[in-house]
């Protein structure tokens, strides 16, 4: 069985439940000390807003498991495999364009790359790389390319090659 198809609804039904928690609270909260009533829900309210905060934070975080996947029939395959080929130098926003130095490893168009990082992670084919502003097919260890992404990415996020 394939839980994939079912996290979309998970994470909005929890994000509903934390959004009613914390502003359900605060209401609560509120209105007990314009009462003069003081319970339990001072600290409450507080707990379930920096719930909402690190939910909202992390939600777009993928969780996978290491080594295997359960497939359709309910078999075990192996999971695609991730090396570290290189690192992000810089960004170009307007072009949308990473500056990408490869420090393990080749790459070259066709590649499947995962982008990983504090605040980064996605994953996408190599469609364009050049260097000095020539099209390119293939750059080896050590070279410094320009690639097409399709998000921003930040300096020193991790280039990973993408093999299934």
């Amino acid at each position: 069985m394939q839980f994939g198809r079912w996290v979309p609804a998970f994470t909005f039904l929890t994000g509903l439940l934390l959004w009613g928690a914390a502003l359900g609270g605060s209401f609560l909260l509120l209105l007990n000390l314009s009462l003069g009533v003081q319970n339990w829900l001072w600290v409450s309210a507080p707990i379930a807003w920096i719930a909402l905060w690190g939910w909202r934070r992390h939600r777009h975080r993928r969780y996978t498991r290491a080594d295997t996947t359960v497939t359709a029939r309910g078999g075990r395959s192996a999971m695609a495999v991730e090396e570290k080929v290189g690192v992000v130098t810089g960004y170009y926003a307007k072009l949308g364009v990473a500056g990408i130095h490869l420090t393990d490893g080749p790459l070259q168009v066709g590649d499947r790359i995962r982008v990983h990082g504090h605040s980064t992670d996605f994953t996408q084919d190599v469609e364009s790389m050049q260097v000095e502003h020539v099209p390119i097919q293939r750059a080896e260890q050590g070279a410094e390319v320009a690639v097409k992404v399709r998000e921003r990415v930040r300096r020193n996020d991790q280039i990973l090659l993408v093999r299934e």
